[in-house]
Formats: C-alpha cells, structure tokens, sequence
C-alpha cells in the first residue's frame, strides 16, 4: 500500500530502544484504509518480557463487552530488516467509534496526564488545559469545533451532584454501568497507569445516540504484574485502588462511596472471575499464545537492548518475575489476585441495572421498547410503566425469550410493546425491574417521553 504514513508513536516509549511506531492509511491518501482501518498502533511493548500483556488485557475487556481496540502480534519489518515482536493495536478514532456505537459524530477526547476529571468551573474553555505540548483532554472528532461544552458539563455533574442524586443526575450523562466493569478489569488485570490511580490513559466519547459519555480504556502495557512505584498490585485493596494524598479521582471515589454503585461493582468484579473468566483456561490459552510467539524472541534484535532481556526472560516472565519492574510472573499474578479480591469481595447484593434503554415506535398506536438487565437473583421481572397523555399509570410485560424484539433469548436484552396509543397522545415511560428477592429499579429516574405520533422520533 503506498504512500502511507510512519511515524514514531508513544510518550516515555519514545526515549526507548525498541521504538513504537504509528502507520496512517489516509495521511497522503485521503480516506486510505486497510481493511476498514485508518491507522494502525505497532507497539513495542519494551517493559513487558512476555510481550503479552497488553493483549491480554484488551481481550479480557472485549470479552466483557466493553468497546476496547483489537490486537494481535505481528512480525515488523522496516525495510527489509526485522525490528522485532510487536502487537498491532486497533487505533480509537472516527473509525473505531462508528463500529463500537453506530455513529461517530460526537466529540471524542483522548485524556492523558494529569486528567483527574476534577471541577474547574463553568467555562467549557477551562477544560482545555495544557500538559508539556498537549492538552490534558485533546479533542480528537470535531477539532474544527473545539467545543468543550459537553466534557465540562459532564464534569459539572460528576463532581458537584449531592450523593443523593448521583446515581440518576451520573446516568443522565454517563454509561455509568459499562465503567463498572472497566473498574474491575483494571482492578483484576492490576491497571495503575489508567483514570483511576495514575490519571492517565483514557478516552471519553460523548454517543450522541443515548447523550451519554463513554468511558474508553486506552495503553495497557503497565499491567499484569508490572510496577513502576512500588506497590503490590497483587494484594491491593479492590475498594480502595486510587492514589492516595492530595489525589482527588471522583469518578472512582464518587461510585465507590455511593452503596448501591459499589454493590453492583462488586457484583460485576465477582461476576468477572467467577462467570465471565475462568482463571485456569486463561492461564492456559496464554500458554498457548506464549508458545506462539516464542520463536519469534530470539530473533528479535531490539528485544535485549532496553532490560536486557534473554529469551530464558521472555519464557520465565510467564511464571516468575524477572526483578526490575517486573515482580511478578504473569501467571503468579493472575493467581494471587484472584485469590486476594475473593477475600476482599463484600457480602452484597446489588440493585438491578437497567442500561442501553431504547424505543421505536412501529406504527401509529405501538412503540417498542428495549432495555439490557443485569440481576444478581434469577429470575427477573421486567415491566413498562408507562401513561398515555398524563393519565392513569399502565403496565406492559418485557420478556427475554427471542420473540419480543429482544434479541437472542438468554442475552439480558428484554422487550416489550405500548399499544393502543391513540394518534394525537404523547407517552411517558420508565423500565422498571425486580429481581428474585424483589429488590426493584426504575430507570431512568426522569421518564422517557414520546411524542405525538405526527411528532414522533
């Protein structure tokens, strides 16, 4: 493919020996791409021995739905010599938005070092600080407009809302649900250089098709096992992961001091190792992986040069530590903080949560209704509560069985119809479900409200 762009890519990985290097496809060509990409991320991964653990991460993350790049490794050449083992990293830009939330038409920010998220006040112009040469919250979609009016709104709400009103005012703007989970893949995957200890290492899209920002983790090489800083991120407390001092993350602090966000984040954490993972074939599938990409270290002539490495290194990374940075084998780390969050896991249950809430209206009289619900008891009851013009509330049955307009039976997506709507009625509607210790929630806190049918959207 020619021309393409080559650059140098990274922060402290440029002052590295085994150099990171970016490849656009639209730099010289405009909408140049290859196989549905602009840009690719080749990473060097020269603090990870195992050259591995990013990849891991980011299959963890997209093994719990959540929006996170793809990533495989590759062989690099640069004309005609080998530089080495690398991992192709999808690049997060208009094009990975568009695949991961149907439009990319809202503003995407890549926030780096010091992106606390911390109030500044009103002016969505105070938002654009900067760091070094950089600003601290980089627009990335819509440059032209430079409007931070959304980011700083969003930031308004998160710091400045009464806890009694955090978990409806946070939902209103934020997938709060989805970032749940990020915390505990963080957590799990021992992630120190992303928001919520190191500030660092995220992106933030606001998805104009729900008006929510979304929360997009970004740079997981410092995982696993590697410390820079002298903690044991193996044993660390699960409820208490931020930095500590005068090191304010209110997005973490806020849910985990509110008890019903810090119920259903513990449900997603026990969810995670005990459902969605199972330690042992992990363990064994990156076995394999190892073995894949082995006979590819010897013969990597950057590998050696920043630690030192040997390919006794790269095998034993897997196991043992490697001193340095690295006190932890990959595996001996999965292992002992499984077993350090099963400790610390509260006993709790969590209130249901209702999210990716939707409707379309099918004809004059009937809207259909989506919603996606998690439960800790089995079964849920899933209803609309809804009134036509204001009057009498009614109730309609969401089911989960593949033949309400609910996707796949089984798949937490319930559905369920409004009908009888007369032409000229406008309809308010909540979600409400109730699991099998009839613990209930009605989302979202404000009604949804559809329009007259002449009206209708």
């Amino acid at each position: 493919i020619y021309p393409v762009g080559f650059r140098l890519r990274g922060n402290t990985s440029r002052y590295s020996q085994k150099k990171s290097f970016k490849i656009s496809f639209n730099r010289f060509t405009s909408g140049g791409k290859y196989y549905g990409v602009e840009k690719l991320n080749l990473n060097g991964e020269h603090n990870d021995p195992s050259v591995i653990r990013s990849k891991v991460c980011w299959d963890i993350l997209r093994k719990m739905e959540i929006p996170a790049p793809r990533s495989n490794h590759v062989r690099v050449y640069i004309n005609g010599n080998y530089y080495g083992l690398y991992i192709n990293v999808e690049h997060i830009d208009e094009e990975f938005i568009k695949t991961r939330f149907t439009y990319n038409d809202g503003n995407l920010y890549k926030c780096l070092y010091p992106a606390n998220l911390n109030y500044l006040g009103e002016n969505p112009d105070l938002y654009k600080l900067e760091s070094g040469d950089r600003r601290v919250y980089e627009i990335k979609i819509n440059e032209e407009l430079d409007d931070y009016s959304d980011i700083a709104h969003f930031i308004d709400v998160l710091n400045n809302t009464e806890n009694a009103n955090l978990v409806c005012q946070l939902d209103e703007v934020f997938n709060t649900y989805d970032y749940l989970k990020v915390i505990a893949a963080d957590v799990l995957t021992g992630n120190w250089d992303g928001y919520i200890y190191n500030q660092n290492n995220f992106y933030l899209y606001h998805n104009t098709s729900t008006d929510k920002m979304e929360y997009i983790p970004y740079d997981l090489d410092n995982t696993l096992g590697v410390d820079w800083i002298g903690r044991d991120w193996g044993t660390r407390n699960m409820y208490d992961w931020q930095q500590h001092g005068d090191h304010y993350r209110p997005l973490y602090e806020r849910i985990m001091n509110n008890p019903e966000l810090r119920d259903q984040y513990t449900f997603y954490m026990n969810q995670l190792i005990n459902e969605t993972l199972d330690i042992d074939s992990l363990i064994t599938a990156i076995g394999e992986r190892r073995n894949m990409i082995a006979p590819y270290i010897p013969y990597d002539p950057y590998y050696p040069l920043d630690y030192g490495y040997t390919a006794n290194d790269f095998y034993n990374s897997y196991t043992s530590g490697v001193g340095g940075h690295v006190p932890y084998g990959i595996f001996p780390f999965l292992q002992t903080r499984v077993a350090s969050i099963q400790d610390q896991l509260e006993s709790t249950a969590m209130q249901p949560v209702i999210k990716y809430i939707s409707h379309i209206r099918n004809s004059v009289s009937e809207v259909s209704v989506r919603a996606y619900v998690d439960v800790q008891y089995l079964p849920a009851t899933v209803n609309i509560d809804y009134t036509i013009e204001g009057q009498s509330l009614s109730v309609a049955t969401m089911f989960d069985d593949g033949q309400h307009n609910d996707g796949v039976a089984g798949d937490h997506i319930y559905g369920g119809i409004i009908d009888e709507i007369p032409e000229s009625a406008f309809v308010n509607y909540q979600v409400q479900a109730t699991d099998k210790q009839n613990r209930t929630s009605l989302m979202p806190c404000e009604s949804v409200y559809i329009p007259a049918a002449g009206n209708a959207n």
